[in-house]
């Protein structure tokens, strides 16, 4: 059963890619301890040793025709309790990548399973009325969620310098928006992008709380 339980976690980390820590080596383990803490399992490994993962970035679309470019799609909270649940022995926290279409409830759901939250606001073109809406319901709804409690730290944005989603003035604009609403709770806010991005962009840097 355990082992089960653990493959079906391994599988939704690995599909939404993983950032951990390894768990340190106390210095009188042998090499064999070394290795089993810090590998990822195999057949002969004992899984009660198996290294406690500190971050996971959650995508709930796991299921055949689910993706996040389909609008019409909602995911049900059945579905993110499912992964959250099969997740909760081997995690410390969650980070999510967007406030809509369902993805709205997973801080909720997360904090109360006991998951840290990082609360991920999805940002876009703004080419039309469509994605400038897009981004401002992204926002409000973050902020919502921030205000109801459900976020120890926010980003704003992932890799829109990257994808010239944004300006790094228009990013700028929402990351001082959602800090108005962060800094009088001391929730942390940054954005992701390729640090070579935010190298160039030094006005984003000054104004994220972290990089």
């Amino acid at each position: 059963m355990k082992r089960s339980i653990l493959m079906l976690a391994c599988s939704a980390v690995l599909f939404a890619g993983i950032s951990f820590r390894l768990r340190p080596v106390p210095s009188s383990d042998s090499p064999t301890d070394a290795r089993r803490y810090n590998h990822f399992p195999s057949d002969s490994c004992d899984l009660d040793s198996i290294v406690r993962i500190r971050w996971v970035n959650f995508s709930p679309y796991t299921k055949p025709g689910q993706n996040p470019n389909n609008l019409n799609l909602v995911i049900p909270d059945s579905q993110i309790i499912a992964l959250l649940d099969s997740l909760r022995p081997y995690a410390d926290g969650i980070r999510t990548f967007g406030t809509q279409h369902g993805l709205e409830n997973i801080p909720r759901l997360a904090k109360e399973r006991g998951f840290k939250v990082i609360v991920g606001i999805w940002l876009d073109f703004e080419s039309d009325s469509a994605g400038l809406a897009a981004n401002k319901a992204q926002i409000a709804n973050g902020i919502k969620i921030i205000q109801d409690g459900y976020a120890d730290s926010v980003i704003v944005g992932s890799e829109v310098l990257y994808r010239k989603n944004l300006t790094a003035t228009k990013l700028v604009q929402y990351i001082n928006q959602v800090k108005a609403v962060c800094a009088p709770l001391n929730i942390p806010v940054s954005c992701a992008d390729v640090y070579y991005y935010l190298v160039a962009n030094p006005s984003v840097i000054a104004a994220c709380d972290f990089v």
